[in-house]
């Protein structure tokens, strides 16, 4: 389909549509390891859509501005543009509904044994306000929730047990303590959850440390979940608790740690509630 240039008329629908599906397409044979040539695409981008090569090229950033937005992974070259309109959000829900192993990322994540060592840095810096939910994105986003969808991804929560627990062990046996890092356990695994924390280990004095791990493929500023008992715990022992942060699980490994109390370092917001009769 052929049409004259319209360079300066909305997008519609289905040129949204076109340049969504084409954006995602690339980024799959990318992460792929395949080569694409992106200047050919636009190329065939403009004669499908009528649209110039910089207003494709500018509809590219603003997808990619889309889903940082998301807490999705984005295509490295196209830099994000976050003047993105409605329509174009529409347009990725759409493919997201069509496509929904894109936004499910249970299978990403990297096998523990292939992380050697865990990097650990500070946490992020609390935002004095927290970053507000685009009101084009608020359907969406609620939908492909990055924090709901690590916490179903049971998965994912294994893998980040395990990483940590090795990562205890270790920590010990290179400080020179093999048999406090014989007495690491793995709670959740060998006991089950619900008791407020995921792995006991120790300080170096032999002091418990009773550390929560949430983990998931996004970025170190991802939101989590922390469940009632969890917090309970963190209030009743907080010189024993940690709150253990993996991030970036599919690609680059990272640590970090918060002490209670954790309204120091995160804002908390209550988004489930019980109901009885």
């Amino acid at each position: 389909m052929e049409t004259s240039p319209v360079p300066r008329s909305d997008w519609a629908d289905w040129q949204n549509d076109l340049i969504v599906a084409d954006y995602f397409d690339m980024f799959g044979r990318v992460k792929a390891g395949e080569k694409v040539n992106r200047l050919e695409r636009n190329r065939e981008l403009q004669s499908l859509t009528g649209r110039n090569k910089g207003s494709i090229e500018r509809k590219r950033m603003n997808i990619s501005a889309v889903l940082i937005d998301l807490d999705m992974d984005w295509m490295r070259g196209f830099a994000p543009n976050d003047r993105y309109q409605g329509s174009l959000v529409d347009a990725v829900e759409r493919f997201l509904d069509r496509n929904p192993l894109w936004a499910d990322d249970s299978d990403k994540t990297v096998a523990p044994a292939a992380v050697p060592e865990l990097i650990e840095g500070p946490p992020p810096s609390r935002a004095q306000e927290p970053k507000p939910v685009k009101p084009l994105l608020e359907r969406i986003a609620r939908k492909y929730d990055h924090a709901a969808r690590d916490t179903r991804n049971r998965r994912l929560g294994v893998v980040g047990e395990e990483i940590v627990f090795n990562h205890e062990r270790r920590r010990l046996t290179e400080a020179g303590y093999p048999r406090l890092a014989e007495k690491v356990e793995w709670t959740a695994r060998d006991k089950g959850d619900g008791v407020g924390y995921d792995i006991l280990s120790f300080r170096t004095d032999g002091a418990p440390r009773k550390i929560e791990v949430k983990a998931t493929n996004g970025p170190r500023t991802t939101p989590f979940f922390l469940t009632r008992t969890e917090r309970e715990v963190s209030r009743e022992e907080p010189g024993v608790w940690r709150l253990y942060r993996v991030h970036d699980l599919s690609s680059s490994p990272g640590l970090f740690v918060l002490p209670p109390p954790l309204e120091s370092s995160v804002k908390l917001e209550a988004t489930v509630w019980r109901a009885e009769f």
